[in-house]
C-alpha cells in the first residue's frame, strides 16, 4: 500500500474523531450538552482497543433501527443531533487503523480512501464558515453543527464499508443478524402507528399524512431501512436451525412489505419489489418461489389499488397505484417532470450547481439553501429536503470536483452490478444495488444520517459477496 493511501487513512482516522468533538463544541456553544459525545468517542476507542472493532461494529448496528426512539426521552423525537453519540461510537471504533489501513482493494480502495479525504479536509473549512470564521458567532444560530453531522455520517458510512470489505464471513453474518432485531421493532412499530396508535413515538407532518413514520420518526427512512436490509436478512443473516428456510423468508419478506406499505411509501416499495423480481431467477429454489409469491401479490393489489386501497389513507400501495395511473395519463413529458423536477427540487438544485460547479456548497447545505435557490428560479419557497436525486445533491454540496470519487463509486457500483447480470448465481447477491440505485435516482433517503451508514453497508455486502470472504 502506498504511503500516500496510508496517511490518506490517519488524517481520515483522525477527522472522524474530530468531527463529533467539534459537533459536541458548537452544540455546547448553543447550550446542548457536550459531554455525549465526548463519551461515545472515549467509549468507541476504549472497546477499539480492548477487543477491537467487531465487538463495537455489532453492538452499534443492533441498536440503530431504534436509537432515536431510546434518545426521545432526552430531545425532540426525531432530532438528527441526537445521532451524534451514536455515529462517534462507531466512528471512532473504525477510526483506529489497523495492520492494513484500507482494507478495500483496487479501484474501489482508492475511491473510498478519496472519497473520505474529501471530506475530512473540506468539512472543517465548510464548518468554520458557517460561523463566519469566528469562534464568537458560534452561539448565534447556525448550520455548522448540521454540516458536521451530515460529514460524519458519511465518513462512518466509508470506513464500515472498508471495514466490511476485510470482515470475516461468520463476522459478516453476526452483522446482519446484529440488525435484524431492530429491523423487525421498526417494521412492527409502523404497523402499530397505522393499525392502532398513529401518534405512538411519531412526529408531524406522518401523523396528519396518515403515513406510520417508524422507528425513525421519518416514514421515508424506515421504508428504505425495510426495503434495503429486508430481503438481504432473508440469506445473509442467522436463523434458527428449526425454522425452515421458506418459514423463515415468508415471515421476514411478508413483515417488512408490510411495514413498507404503513409508511406510505412508493420509492421504498418499488425498490422492494425490484430487488425480489431480481431474486427469482438466481436465488435457491425456497427463496425463489419466495420472491415471485410475492412479487406476483404485489402486482396484483397494485393493478387492484383502486378497490383495496385508498391513496389518501397514507398507504403504499394505493399512493404508488395513483403515482403509476397519473404518469400513465401525463405520458412521457409527464413521466421526466415527475423524474427530473420533483415538485422543484431539481431547477433548484441545477441553479445551485450553476452557482458553485467546482467545489459545491458544502456537505449538510443543501437543505439549508434550497428554499431561497426555489423562490428564485420556480417563485415558491419551498420546505427544507434533500434534491430528490442523490447524484444531484452531491454536485450541489461537493461540486463537479469534490463529488468526484463519489460519482466513481457509483460507476463501480453500476459496473458490478452489470457484471452480476452475466451471472445468474450472482445477481441475487448485487440486487441490492438495483434497489438503492432506485432511491437514489427518485428520493433518495441517505440524507438520514443513520441510512447513509445502512446504505455503505448494503454496498459493501453487494459487491463483496460474490467471492468467498477471507
Amino acid at each position: 500500500m502506498t504511503p500516500a493511501l496510508r496517511a490518506a487513512r490517519l488524517v481520515v482516522g483522525l477527522a472522524v474523531v474530530a468531527l463529533p468533538l467539534a459537533h459536541a463544541a458548537a452544540r455546547s456553544a448553543q447550550g446542548d450538552a457536550a459531554w455525549p459525545a465526548v463519551i461515545a468517542v472515549a467509549a468507541g476507542l476504549l472497546v477499539r482497543l480492548l477487543v477491537g472493532a467487531t465487538p463495537a461494529v455489532v453492538g452499534a448496528l443492533a441498536v440503530a433501527p431504534v436509537w432515536q426512539v431510546l434518545m426521545s426521552p432526552w430531545g425532540p423525537p426525531g432530532d438528527f443531533e441526537r445521532l451524534m453519540p451514536w455515529l462517534a461510537f462507531l466512528g471512532a471504533a473504525l477510526a483506529w487503523p489497523g495492520p492494513r489501513p484500507w482494507q478495500a482493494e483496487g479501484l474501489w480502495g482508492g475511491a473510498i480512501a478519496a472519497w473520505a479525504l474529501v471530506l475530512s479536509l473540506v468539512t472543517p473549512v465548510v464548518a468554520a464558515r458557517e460561523i463566519d470564521f469566528t469562534l464568537a458567532a458560534a452561539a448565534a444560530p447556525n448550520e455548522a453543527g448540521v454540516v458536521l453531522l451530515m460529514a460524519a455520517a458519511q465518513l462512518v458510512a466509508l470506513l464500515l464499508f472498508d471495514w466490511y470489505w476485510g470482515a470475516t464471513g461468520a463476522v459478516r453474518r453476526w452483522t446482519w443478524t446484529a440488525l435484524m432485531p431492530g429491523v423487525a421493532a421498526a417494521a412492527g412499530v409502523a404497523l402499530w402507528q397505522q393499525s392502532m396508535n398513529p401518534a405512538f413515538v411519531s412526529v408531524e407532518p406522518w401523523t396528519s399524512l396518515r403515513r406510520s413514520a417508524g422507528t425513525f420518526f421519518d416514514a421515508n427512512a424506515t421504508a428504505a431501512l425495510l426495503a434495503l436490509v429486508g430481503p438481504i436478512v432473508v440469506t445473509a443473516a442467522a436463523r434458527p436451525r428449526a425454522v425452515p428456510q421458506v418459514v423463515w423468508g415468508a415471515a421476514w419478506l411478508a413483515l417488512c412489505l408490510a411495514g413498507i406499505v404503513a409508511t406510505g411509501s412508493r420509492s421504498a416499495l418499488g425498490a422492494f419489489a425490484l430487488v425480489l423480481g431480481l431474486h427469482v431467477p438466481s436465488s435457491s429454489r425456497p427463496v425463489r418461489w419466495l420472491a415471485v409469491a410475492a412479487g406476483a401479490a404485489l402486482v396484483a393489489v397494485v393493478v387492484a389499488a383502486d378497490r383495496v386501497s385508498d391513496a389518501s389513507m397514507g398507504h403504499a400501495i394505493g399512493r404508488l397505484a395513483d403515482t403509476l395511473r397519473t404518469l400513465y395519463e401525463a405520458g412521457p413529458e409527464g413521466v421526466w417532470r415527475f423524474a427530473w423536477d420533483r415538485d422543484g427540487y431539481g431547477p433548484a438544485a441545477m441553479a445551485m450547481i450553476a452557482d458553485h460547479p467546482w467545489v459545491g456548497t458544502g456537505p449538510g447545505t443543501f437543505g439549508r439553501l434550497v428554499t431561497g435557490y426555489a423562490r428564485e428560479t420556480i417563485a415558491i419557497a419551498l420546505p427544507p429536503d434533500n434534491a430528490q436525486n442523490w447524484w444531484r445533491q452531491q454536485a450541489a454540496e461537493t461540486g463537479l470536483l469534490g463529488g468526484l470519487p463519489a460519482f466513481a463509486c457509483s460507476l463501480l457500483a453500476l459496473t458490478a452490478f452489470a457484471r452480476a447480470l452475466a451471472r445468474r448465481e450472482h445477481v441475487a447477491a448485487a440486487a441490492p444495488l438495483a434497489g438503492l440505485g432506485l432511491f437514489a435516482l427518485v428520493a433518495p433517503p441517505m440524507p438520514h444520517p443513520l441510512l447513509q451508514v445502512v446504505a455503505g453497508l448494503v454496498i459493501a455486502h453487494a459487491v463483496t459477496s460474490w467471492a468467498p470472504p477471507p
